[in-house]
């Protein structure tokens, strides 16, 4: 009895390096591997449609790959879950500027800073306003 308790033990203690993790997609974005956190932000999106801030990374990491168009439908998508999240009004006005949409991209960075005028984004947000005039 006590043999097969200690092999029960042994097989339940290897089972955490039998499953594999999928990595953390904000981590590759931090790293500046933005392919790769698409990749995993997609595969995190097939499972939990809902999931925002797999969104979000998403939209991030394909504004750093200047995949515009891409990006901005991210976020579009992912405004219909959560509207007026100010991290998809800021992809979506940064997206907006860089197709040319100017006027669309002003108004959705001028939201951004009503919602979060001390956001993480708001040097980046404001930089954008300046070059839309």
């Amino acid at each position: 009895m006590r043999r097969a308790i200690l092999v029960v033990l042994a097989v339940l203690s290897c089972l955490p390096a039998l499953a594999q993790e999928r990595p953390d997609a904000l981590e590759l974005y931090k790293a500046g591997k933005y392919l790769e956190a698409v990749k995993v932000c997609q595969e995190e999106l097939a499972e939990s449609p809902k999931n925002i801030d797999s969104y979000v990374v998403l939209g991030w990491s394909q504004l750093k790959l200047r995949r515009w168009a891409e990006a901005l439908q991210t976020a579009e998508n992912a405004d219909s879950i959560s509207p007026h999240d100010a991290r998809l009004v800021q992809i979506m006005g940064e997206s907006l500027y860089y197709l040319g949409r100017i006027e669309e991209a002003l108004a959705k960075l001028e939201e951004y800073v009503r919602l979060r005028p001390a956001g993480d984004r708001i040097a980046r947000v404001y930089w954008l306003m300046g070059e839309c005039f």
